[in-house]
């Protein structure tokens, strides 16, 4: 004789063994060319004094004594198409003179919510040599 099966509910506490749904991400595939330009940057910035890189959400976040200081796309677009970011310490604000060029940059998002994170969009190649150049301040305020 079979055992007859519980149908009763389950008593409030216990878990389901059942594997919860993915969900799906909200950050796009970043393109084959943003993970080229990715790849070139990163590799520039692994030539710098005490970096290091880390795997971050479909990210590379790069490194200075344990203070991030820049992350790339890896997998993962952020918030846009070609965004990368950098940030300065929120001990230790964006210098007044950077500060200034900053503002004028177009390429330039500060987000609202992180306000420490500053975003830049590559557009050409040619940009690389400006988000380098305010990744190195970055770099060097995350002593």
């Amino acid at each position: 004789m079979e055992a007859p099966r519980n149908s009763s509910p389950k008593p409030k506490g216990t878990r389901s063994t059942a594997k919860p749904k993915r969900v799906p991400s909200k950050f796009k595939k970043v393109s084959e060319e943003m993970a080229q330009w990715s790849a070139l940057i990163g590799d520039e910035l692994l030539t710098w004094p005490q970096v290091e890189a880390r795997r971050l959400f479909g990210c590379s976040a790069y490194y200075r004594n344990g203070n991030i200081f820049a992350v790339l796309p890896a997998t993962r677009d952020f918030f846009k198409p070609n965004q990368v970011a950098f940030k300065f310490p929120k001990s230790k604000p964006c210098p007044a003179k950077l500060k200034v060029r900053l503002e004028a940059d177009t390429r330039v998002t500060i987000s609202g919510t992180f306000q420490h994170w500053i975003n830049f969009i590559l557009l050409t190649d040619r940009d690389f040599r400006d988000f380098l150049e305010y990744c190195a301040y970055a770099h060097e305020d995350a002593k």
